[in-house]
């Protein structure tokens, strides 16, 4: 018997909350208790991990386990809503076009995250200004994040069109827009703070207070403060990566369990293009 969608909606929230569980368990285990659990630190080694070998490091890195399941996420919420936009254009000769700009508001997310879309787009306004994009001042300039802000005010609004009419539909389920709001805000959480993370170095000294508070009397062989790693302290990454891709992908979870559900509907309402 095929699963309701309802149910498959619930499982994707359940195994994407319950992954990160898992992982952050671990990584308080591992990188804050010291134990080597299932000689995973071994392993990091290795393979040519260089120090610092935290488990946290590279499992919730760019490109990692954690954002990969992001991308899928992402990928197969745009493959739903790609069918879905196309069925109903079937039945419809007119353009959906709330789900249009939705699906392509989901693939820039995916881009985003996949490619660090914004990213590129400031290097490319950075070279057109005679900037070296390479040095860390451009990364911490005024000039990046007003592009970043850009972007996601861009993005924010293909977002929210399509999120209002959702709302305003009675021919939706109460449960996909509670999922579509959760998922909504965690992203804008997650999104507000990437683009304001070199804002008077606020990443870095919340991420140092956050591994302090988490040691607690534990002394622990790596330091989130005088620790650096790529041109930052280690504080700034434990934000960028723990904290910042577990909301993206718990924020991911949401948004697609919302979407399994509220492209169901009520097939005779949205068949028939008769929304209220």
């Amino acid at each position: 018997m095929l699963i309701s969608r309802t149910r498959l909606a619930a499982l994707t929230i359940s195994l994407g909350t319950a992954y990160l569980a898992v992982m952050l368990v671990l990584t308080y285990l591992i990188d804050f208790l010291g134990i080597n659990l299932f000689g995973v630190k071994d392993w990091l080694n290795r393979i040519g991990y260089e120090e610092p070998v935290l488990f946290w490091l590279h499992f919730f890195s760019e490109g990692s386990i954690t954002e990969i399941l992001q991308w899928l996420c992402l990928a197969v919420a745009f493959l739903v809503l790609t069918l879905f936009t196309r069925q109903k254009h079937r039945v419809n000769p007119r353009p959906p076009w709330i789900w249009i700009i939705f699906s392509i508001a989901i693939l820039l997310m995916f881009l985003e995250d996949s490619i660090n879309l914004r990213h590129e787009l400031s290097d490319i306004i950075g070279n057109l200004l005679a900037v070296n994009t390479n040095t860390i001042e451009w990364r911490r300039s005024f000039t990046r994040s007003l592009v970043e802000i850009a972007f996601y005010a861009l993005l924010g609004f293909m977002m929210i069109t399509p999120f209002f009419f959702i709302l305003r539909g009675r021919a939706y389920e109460l449960r996909g827009k509670i999922y579509l709001s959760a998922g909504y805000c965690i992203y804008a959480i997650a999104s507000i703070g990437s683009v304001t993370r070199n804002w008077n170095d606020w990443y870095a000294r919340a991420g140092t207070r956050l591994i302090e508070f988490i040691a607690g009397s534990q002394e622990l062989e790596w330091s989130g403060e005088s620790m650096i790693y790529f041109s930052d302290p280690l504080g700034f990454w434990f934000m960028d990566f723990v904290v910042e891709e577990s909301l993206e992908l718990l924020g991911a979870s949401l948004l697609l369990a919302a979407i399994i559900i509220l492209t169901a509907g009520n097939k005779t309402k949205l068949d028939s293009g008769k929304h209220h």
